[in-house]
């Protein structure tokens, strides 16, 4: 009997290694004690005793989360830097979605690469639910986390006291005294106002010898669940060996007043060109 072929049309084809690559980089590890310590905390900071929130409860929020976080911002519409930071310092939505993300193939695979390659002290600017802080810190790395929302710091109290971790736990904005070998400003560059105020502050963080990773979501500005996200460009530098991030202040500005950009920057699905300001310096895009 003639054996029926399976066909797939030409676009579903990936080399297999990069097939296999790509699905592991987007696929959840779940680590359980992890994300069960993460579900306590939730119980705990919202008085959940009688009705918490089980694990399939807490994975739904992880799906709806994004664009629950999307409503919240355009129901507040932020129209000054003042009233942004608010946004990000209250919101609890992205909660469970930032725990889930820290357990992908991708992040697992950067931890990795900056035990590896990379010092203690580390900053972790930014930081989010601080996935890759407690993984260091369980490492014995000094490792200071660093995020304006509040229930993210509680997090990582909580987990400094469950776990007996010594994180150091600081609000963006407070002055930074130390120098740090190795900062990590990940996926925060499309949230900032004035990209190149940042890094120039981060890259005065750096201790001599020290390495930056300041990257960026690759965004072309306002989505439909992103409607936080400011319009950043890249390109690479003529040595081909690091990239520079390209924003504009003004124009984040208007952004904010209006919930509008100006005509010649409107967000578009293209690659970006660069304009406006420079974000250069010691950092490492990625």
């Amino acid at each position: 009997m003639k054996k029926n072929l399976k066909i797939l049309p030409i676009e579903d084809y990936h080399p297999q290694e990069e097939f296999f690559k790509q699905q592991w980089m987007q696929t959840i590890f779940l680590d359980k004690t992890w994300w069960n310590l993460a579900i306590d905390f939730y119980n705990k900071s919202f008085g959940y005793k009688e009705h918490p929130i089980s694990s399939e409860e807490a994975l739904m929020y992880a799906e709806l989360g994004t664009r629950i976080n999307a409503d919240l911002f355009k129901i507040l519409h932020p129209r000054d830097e003042v009233e942004l930071d608010y946004f990000y310092q209250m919101t609890p939505f992205h909660f469970f979605n930032n725990v889930l993300r820290f357990m992908d193939g991708y992040h697992r695979a950067l931890y990795y690469d900056i035990l590896e390659k990379q010092q203690s002290p580390f900053l972790d600017f930014g930081g989010g639910t601080g996935g890759i802080s407690i993984q260091l810190a369980a490492k014995g790395w000094d490792v200071t986390f660093c995020d304006s929302n509040v229930m993210c710091k509680k997090w990582i109290e909580y987990v400094n006291s469950q776990l007996g971790l010594k994180i150091h736990v600081i609000n963006i904005g407070e002055k930074i005294e130390r120098k740090f070998k190795f900062i990590l400003a990940k996926d925060i560059i499309e949230h900032v106002v004035d990209p190149l105020r940042l890094n120039g502050y981060l890259n005065s963080l750096l201790d001599e010898g020290g390495n930056m990773n300041a990257s960026h979501f690759p965004c072309c500005g306002p989505e439909e669940l992103a409607p936080m996200h400011f319009k950043v460009g890249y390109k690479k530098n003529e040595s081909g060996d690091s990239g520079v991030i390209y924003a504009n202040r003004e124009h984040n500005l208007e952004l904010l007043r209006t919930g509008k950009y100006p005509d010649e920057t409107k967000p578009s699905n293209s690659v970006l060109e660069p304009q406006g300001q420079e974000v250069a310096g010691a950092s490492k895009v990625d």
